[in-house]
């Protein structure tokens, strides 16, 4: 089975935060639940290191929580404070630049917390939540005026139910 990912793009630290599908809710989806799933993810993002699985799904718990204070004007545990600083210790991101810049190391653990603190430390409104009623992912907004995580998949969907109620009233 060919599993797609959604967001694949996004900075690191989303990305890791969007590979769970629905967060909090009762039909939360992990995408990266077993070892080989994080293979096919990392693979999926470009990356040909290996990760713990453990260390990722800490850190991914530890960004989920951070973010989505951040996005909700709410102040988060000491603990996903600390957690972060602590991963981030004795791992400055080195870049490498080629057509595209990307971080050396190509860890996703070292390429999450960096793209996380230049995330949490940005201005308002950079982190945004997909307007669609349905729809958990996280993306960032470099766009004023974006409001879907992705114009092919939410955004058109949100086109089409305004589309089928006016035309319904007709």
């Amino acid at each position: 089975m060919v599993r797609t990912y959604p967001l694949i793009g996004e900075p690191a630290a989303l990305d890791l935060v969007n590979t769970l599908i629905r967060r909090g809710g009762p039909q939360q989806t992990d995408l990266i639940a077993t070892g080989r799933d994080l293979v096919h993810w990392l693979a999926a993002r470009g990356s040909s290191v290996d990760a713990d699985l453990a260390q990722v799904h800490k850190l991914r718990d530890c960004l989920s929580e951070l973010i989505d204070a951040r996005v909700h004007g709410t102040t988060p545990s000491a603990e996903a404070i600390a957690y972060l600083n602590e991963t981030s210790t004795g791992r400055p991101p080195q870049i490498v630049w080629a057509q595209r810049p990307r971080l050396a190391s190509d860890n996703i653990i070292t390429e999450s917390v960096s793209t996380a603190f230049t995330l949490l430390t940005a201005p308002d409104g950079a982190i945004r939540v997909c307007a669609h009623r349905e729809c958990t992912l996280l993306f960032a907004a470099t766009n004023a005026r974006r409001q879907w995580c992705s114009a092919a998949s939410c955004g058109n969907r949100a086109r089409a139910m305004r589309h089928y109620q006016r035309s319904a009233h007709l």
